[in-house]
């Protein structure tokens, strides 16, 4: 049976035979019996009745009802029949990866701006076996770069994000961000509702005059953080690494050879697309930023769970080595379940737009400082934060202030650990004085933080890369 809602998106040729596979590959990944976080359920977290309803049911204050090892999946999620109606929905920020120094600040905006503990997933689960065997490498203009481990991690991410989504509440709200990788820079909880309901209606109205679907309210899409390159199956061009030193702004993509030559949809599961080209093609949007970018994302948790039930799917029906081009295929044979935020409205992506064999540059770099100089205030220097209006500085290109930063490819190393320690600097009064916590779902216990612990980190490892 295929998932209450998912006809409305379906493509005309998905039918017969093509869609019996296509239920078949869905029924696999949307089962629950054996769901890991399902498991951490617990009916013994508020003893009384008045503490349930102010936690489970209402907006909650994460102080009160998220210490003590509680958190809402294993107090709330199995139990929210007792709301009896009387629920409110919830906004969940969630990211995947390991605990590292970007963790434990992102961990701190996640607090700070939307008042809801960081529920950190993945971390303790990189041994489990992907249901199938993948070419797992990447081709760029130049030659071969093996990344099995890199290409199993980001295929994984699809899967235990939909096994999360899975136990969380359908017309709850979640936030996605890269654990190692992101900040959260401004905002609160109702003007990141408001602005996603925003970004949202406002891409669906322009589908459907150009006669595509229109909105669904049992399927809001999930809005995804925006990229100038199609990646992977588009990567950046190693000249770019000399037009930037010469202060050119011109920025050169190469198609992937991995995937340049690859027929997409021969299982059925679309029609057929010949090479990256043909799949960016119909995956791109009009706009800034127009391609997908996995990093960031937020939706309702129904559309999500929807959407990501299916790119597991097409990932595992096609084989995909990376989540980004299961991401642009689902894009490609099922528009409508996402958008993206193409002007930064919600998210934005610093990226070098360095290949990643020669893109990881010192912070002096012109490249580097390209991507600062994109701000009215220069990126995350002394008074970036704080403008006329206390926000952080807009985006030339764009005039939008994003609620969040990702640091994209080589920006990791240089752009992350800029706006981690200028972070610190400017909210250095709460990180100083307060410890701070995530849920670390995978081993069902709170991670705390505090500023010496930061410290400790880079004593130990100043200039270390970020390993996603």
């Amino acid at each position: 049976m295929v998932p209450h809602g998912f006809v409305s998106f379906l493509p005309l040729f998905l039918t017969g035979a093509a869609e019996a596979a296509a239920e078949n590959v869905l029924s696999s990944f949307n089962a629950s019996s054996d769901n890991f976080y399902a498991r951490k359920r617990s009916a013994r977290c508020y003893a009384s009745e008045r503490r349930f309803l102010k936690c489970c049911c209402r907006e909650p204050d994460a102080g009160f009802c998220w210490s003590g090892g509680r958190d809402f999946l294993r107090c709330c999620s199995g139990n929210l029949a007792r709301c009896e109606g009387r629920r409110r929905p919830q906004l969940h920020a969630m990211a995947f990866g390991r605990v590292s120094e970007g963790t434990a600040i992102l961990a701190h905006s996640v607090l700070r701006s939307f008042g809801t503990p960081l529920l950190l997933f993945g971390s303790h689960r990189d041994h489990e076996d992907l249901p199938y065997n993948g070419s797992f490498f990447y081709n760029d203009s130049s030659g071969q770069t093996e990344l099995q481990g890199m290409a199993e991690f980001l295929i994984r991410k699809l899967l235990l994000t939909k096994e999360l989504l899975d136990v969380l509440p359908p017309e709850d709200y979640v936030v996605y961000l890269d654990a190692t990788d992101t900040l959260v820079q401004r905002g609160s909880r109702g003007d990141l509702l408001a602005a996603y309901a925003a970004v949202a209606e406002r891409h669906v109205l322009d589908a459907a005059r150009a006669g595509g679907p229109g909105w669904s309210v049992s399927r809001e899409p999930v809005v995804f953080a925006g990229l100038q390159n199609c990646h992977p199956l588009q990567v950046w061009s190693d000249e770019n690494l000399e037009l930037s030193e010469r202060n050119e702004t011109l920025r050169n993509v190469a198609w992937s050879n991995s995937t340049r030559q690859r027929v997409y949809g021969l299982s059925g599961m679309g029609p057929i697309l010949r090479g990256g080209e043909e799949v960016c093609a119909c995956s791109k949007f009009s706009g800034s930023l127009p391609y997908i970018d996995s990093g960031a994302w937020m939706g309702r948790v129904a559309g999500a769970r929807h959407l990501f039930g299916l790119v597991a799917g097409v990932a595992f029906s096609e084989k995909a080595w990376h989540c980004m081009e299961a991401l642009n295929l689902l894009q490609a044979w099922f528009p409508g379940l996402l958008v993206v935020d193409t002007e930064a409205e919600i998210f934005w992506t610093a990226d070098l737009q360095l290949a990643a064999r020669n893109g990881y540059v010192p912070d002096t770099h012109t490249a580097v400082t390209m991507v600062k100089d994109a701000t009215l205030r220069t990126l995350c220097t002394s008074g970036y934060w704080w403008g006329p209006d206390f926000q952080p500085a807009e985006l030339k290109a764009t005039g939008t202030t994003a609620f969040a930063l990702h640091f994209a490819g080589p920006g990791k190393t240089n752009l992350a650990r800029l706006c981690w320690a200028r972070y610190t600097t400017e909210f250095d009064e709460l990180i100083t004085t307060q410890r701070w916590t995530l849920r670390d779902l995978d081993a069902g216990r709170t991670v705390w933080f505090s500023f010496d612990i930061l410290s400790a980190w880079r004593l130990a490892a100043p200039h270390a890369t970020i390993v996603k």
